[in-house]
């Protein structure tokens, strides 16, 4: 009896090992077999496809091979089917399907856009227009300059010129040249030197920006200059600094010391700090101190603050002052306002005063209004504080 029962308990799981396996089969011909995938209508096909929830990467293999066997023709089709199926569609399946057809015929693919529950018609334009120019750069800007690209222009333009990029066209650069001053523009290079800087290296990089052209419109070597520093720093924020320093007394290098320390700061704060308080003394370290310390404080409040206690009286960091006294107002008023005093220029001295006092008053009005009325303070200044800070007594925005 009891070897009946072992024998039936035995037969039974491998019954239940034959179903699950035969199931798994079942699975992977459907979604992986070539011979299975070839049978049905592409439109058909595709739905089973993005049914398999599971397995992204037995997807992608699936999706690929259905491509590679259909008509262009279906392409409106399978752009229908996949509209439709949106609770199941991810952005790798768009992607995908938009390189494929842009690959047969961009401008019906620009002109008919998948749009999806979880991906907007901005990432479907976006691939098609990239796949495009990496493969017809001239007709693909083209396209853009006519307004096939119906999305955020900004997106748009960044896709034309990392597809044109991608296909190792140079006149690239030469288009975001003509393109003019402005933030479109100041875009497309930060793409562009990100990529020269990846794929050449740091040193060719270099190299290729500073053979620019001096003469070209609109200051676009400087801006090249700027992003290309930044581009470096990300990788190595030692020659980045060394390259920023030998080109910032030159005439293409405003705002490279800034650039270069707002990334250090955010890196290691106060090696950041020590580089910028070695360098020769200047408007363009007076604007990187200000801005790394600035930078600094946003992303490391606590690391910034015991760093400028204890180096806070080094006259290369007076540009920093008012970023200190503003924040450490919060926790000492006192040693706030003494760091408000010892800086030189009147103007800024006062525009200091001003945001640390009513800083004060928001944390503390009562301490703050005391203080007001002990002092010998121009009425403009009292005036200003109190013009926008609570009232003693009300609650500080922090307490809402």
């Amino acid at each position: 009896m009891r070897i009946d029962r072992s024998m039936r308990s035995v037969a039974l799981l491998v019954l239940v090992s034959c179903l699950i396996s035969s199931c798994r089969l079942r699975d992977e011909r459907a979604t992986e077999s070539p011979a299975a995938s070839r049978s049905g209508l592409p439109g058909d096909r595709l739905e089973r496809i993005l049914a398999d929830r599971f397995d992204p990467q037995r997807r992608s293999r699936a999706l690929g091979r259905l491509l590679a066997e259909t008509d262009p023709a279906d392409a409106v089709e399978l752009q229908i089917r996949l509209t439709a199926a949106s609770p199941y569609a991810h952005p790798s399946d768009l992607e995908q399907f938009a390189w494929w057809w842009a690959g047969h015929d961009p401008v019906a693919a620009m002109q008919s856009p998948v749009a999806t529950s979880t991906v907007s018609i901005d990432f479907w334009q976006t691939q098609v227009l990239r796949a495009w120019a990496a493969r017809d750069p001239a007709a693909a800007s083209e396209g853009w300059k006519a307004g096939l690209c119906q999305g955020a222009q900004d997106y748009c333009l960044l896709a034309l010129v990392a597809g044109w990029s991608d296909s190792g066209d140079g006149s690239v650069w030469n288009f975001v040249r003509d393109l003019g001053p402005g933030v479109l523009q100041q875009r497309a290079l930060d793409v562009l030197a990100a990529r020269l800087v990846a794929d050449r290296g740091i040193e060719e990089a270099l190299r290729f920006a500073e053979a620019t052209d001096a003469d070209a419109p609109h200051r676009f070597k400087l801006q090249l200059f700027r992003r290309m520093v930044t581009a470096i720093a990300l990788r190595d924020v030692e020659r980045a600094a060394s390259w920023a320093e030998r080109q910032s007394g030159g005439p293409f290098g405003d705002g490279l010391l800034r650039r270069v320390a707002v990334r250090w700061v955010t890196q290691e704060g106060s090696a950041g700090m020590t580089w910028l308080m070695s360098l020769p003394t200047g408007p363009q370290r007076d604007d990187a101190v200000q801005a790394a310390a600035y930078r600094w404080f946003q992303s490391d409040r606590a690391a910034a603050l015991g760093w400028f206690e204890a180096a806070e009286d080094h006259p290369a960091l007076e540009p920093a002052w008012p970023t200190f006294a503003q924040v450490l107002v919060e926790e000492d008023p006192a040693r706030a306002l003494a760091v408000v005093g010892r800086i030189d220029d009147p103007d800024q001295r006062d525009r200091t005063l001003v945001t640390v006092l009513r800083r004060w008053r928001e944390r503390s009005p009562e301490s703050a209004e005391d203080w007001l009325a002990r002092q010998a303070l121009p009425e403009s200044i009292v005036a200003r504080v109190r013009a926008e800070s609570p009232q003693p007594g009300s609650r500080s925005p922090r307490d809402r």
